[in-house]
C-alpha cells in the first residue's frame, strides 16, 4: 500500500517540477479537495466515524482521531476544504484517518467497500495524469 501510494507521490513531484509554484498549489488543492472528497464518499457508513475521521493537515501526519461523526461527510469535507484552500505555496498535504478500525475498512472489511477507499482513490487520482 505504502508504495502505491509513493509511485503516486513520485508522478505527482515529477509533475509539479515542471510548472511554477503557484500553478503547482493551485494543482495541489484540486488534487488534495479531490482527493478527500472521493476518501469520504467511499468510507462506509455505520455511525459515522469514519467518515468523520479524515483529516487534512498541512505538512505532517496529525495526532490521533478525531471524535466527529459525520454519516453524509458534509462536514469533514467542509473542514477538510478549509485547510486545503489555504494552501498558497507547494506544501505536503496530508489526507489522514486515525480512526482505530480504518485499515480493517481499507482491506475489506465491510461490504460497503470491499475494496477499499484508499487504493480505489488512488488509483483514480492517477489515472487523471496517466
Amino acid at each position: 500500500m505504502q508504495r502505491h501510494v509513493q509511485k503516486f507521490n513520485d508522478q505527482l513531484r515529477t509533475f509539479a517540477r515542471t510548472l511554477a509554484p503557484a500553478k503547482v498549489a493551485a494543482l495541489e488543492r484540486k488534487v488534495a479537495l479531490e482527493g478527500l472528497r472521493r476518501l469520504v464518499l467511499k468510507t462506509p457508513v455505520d455511525t459515522g466515524r469514519a467518515r468523520g475521521g479524515w483529516q487534512v493537515v498541512i505538512g505532517r501526519f496529525p495526532q490521533g482521531p478525531t471524535d466527529r461523526l459525520d454519516p453524509t461527510g458534509e462536514g469533514t469535507i467542509q473542514a477538510g476544504a478549509g485547510v486545503i484552500a489555504a494552501i498558497r505555496t507547494p506544501r505536503r498535504c496530508v489526507l489522514s484517518n486515525n480512526v482505530e478500525y480504518i485499515e480493517k475498512l481499507e482491506h475489506g472489511g465491510s461490504r460497503q467497500a470491499p475494496d477499499g477507499m484508499l487504493r480505489r482513490t488512488v488509483d483514480e487520482l492517477n489515472a487523471m495524469f496517466a
